[in-house]
């Protein structure tokens, strides 16, 4: 397979919660969901079958504001296969033209991942998580 066709991945699509408790709630009387991974009412996971969905209530945090995001803030994952693909990937996207939301750097999750914002302002993590390799055509397998 085309090595190019394999670096087309959306690991993760984080939605910012306030609330990650009543979220999953809505989720689970919505569409039946139980969440794969729950940590402290703080994130909670969804295997979505080679990608993951996550309802976070520390994104501001991780981006260094003071303020949350506004109601409906979304952010994108593009996950590595390490801490040196994550700058290369980073730096690549910096070079066409995208904004650093936050500089990567090793973060409190025990991972390693910066945010930037695309030319439209879209925010995407580029994200190396050792908890979740990534299988051959660049699928997250989280290791729950």
């Amino acid at each position: 397979m085309d090595q190019k066709k394999l670096d087309r991945r959306v690991s993760v699509i984080t939605l910012s919660v306030p609330d990650v408790r009543a979220s999953v709630d809505f989720y689970r009387r919505a569409f039946g969901w139980e969440p794969d991974f729950v940590a402290e009412a703080e994130v909670a996971f969804y295997d979505m079958g080679g990608m993951v969905l996550s309802l976070w209530s520390g994104l501001s945090h991780e981006l260094g504001r003071s303020a949350d995001p506004p109601p409906g803030a979304v952010a994108l994952a593009y996950n590595t296969r390490s801490p040196e693909e994550v700058d290369e990937i980073f730096d690549q996207a910096v070079s066409a033209g995208a904004t650093v939301a936050s500089p990567a750097r090793t973060q409190d999750w025990g991972g390693y991942s910066g945010h930037i914002a695309d030319p439209n302002g879209h925010l995407w993590e580029i994200a190396y998580n050792p908890q979740w390799p990534l299988d051959d055509r660049g699928r997250v397998r989280p290791e729950w």
